[in-house]
């Protein structure tokens, strides 16, 4: 979306595309990592404000939430096995960002609804230079681990599905917490079996934890 509009202005965690009509704003994700959802909500809403305030225009009325990305990092020092994974979302792949093994990323399902990926974020860090993530795992125990990072890239069909609402003054932290636990359901592990009704499987200790 953002490729189509001709101008681009950054500030703080806020990049704004804008064209003569709209404006498409992207929360950079190190916002939600260093101040939470909530805060980050409220400097959008003081940051629009200061921009429409000459013009007397309520831009909440005219604000809709067109995607929105939940994650949750954990540590495991093993691999996935690709064809154990069991999910109702039809597209599903691996990609290779190297040729190191860690950095594969595995994902199922499309960005017109939802995407799930799931990689090595402590690899994936040492080219996005997000260092500051290294401190929040320590902190956790989490030194010398393999972290890994499950990732739902929902979208405004998606979203207005599981919550109702697609309104950035409705979304709130119990909306985010029904989109995670969508998410969650959308894809499991399976244990390794002989059984071959896939249905049938147990989840994997490491899928259910």
């Amino acid at each position: 979306m953002d490729q189509k509009l001709p101008q681009c202005i950054k500030s703080s965690q806020f990049m704004l595309f804008l064209n003569v009509r709209s404006c498409y704003v992207r929360v950079l994700s190190l916002g939600f990592e260093l101040y939470g959802f909530d805060k980050i909500v409220l400097n959008l809403c003081a940051l629009l404000e200061k921009i429409t305030r000459r013009q007397g225009k309520n831009w909440l009325d005219c604000l809709r939430v067109s995607r929105i990305d939940c994650y949750c990092d954990f540590a495991y020092n093993g691999d996935f096995d690709f064809e154990l994974f069991r999910t109702k979302l039809r597209k599903k792949g691996i990609f290779k960002s190297s040729d190191n093994a860690e950095g594969i990323t595995y994902y199922f399902g499309s960005r017109d609804l939802l995407l799930c990926r799931l990689y090595t974020k402590s690899v994936e860090i040492e080219k996005s230079g997000k260092d500051y993530l290294r401190s929040a795992w320590e902190k956790h125990g989490c030194k010398n681990d393999r972290i890994w990072r499950l990732e739902f890239e929902f979208h405004k069909m998606k979203i207005e599905e599981i919550t109702r609402y697609r309104e950035l003054v409705n979304i709130q932290g119990n909306e985010i917490k029904k989109l995670f636990a969508y998410g969650l359901v959308s894809l499991e592990y399976v244990a390794a079996s002989n059984d071959s009704n896939f249905a049938r499987r147990e989840l994997s200790p490491i899928g259910s934890n």
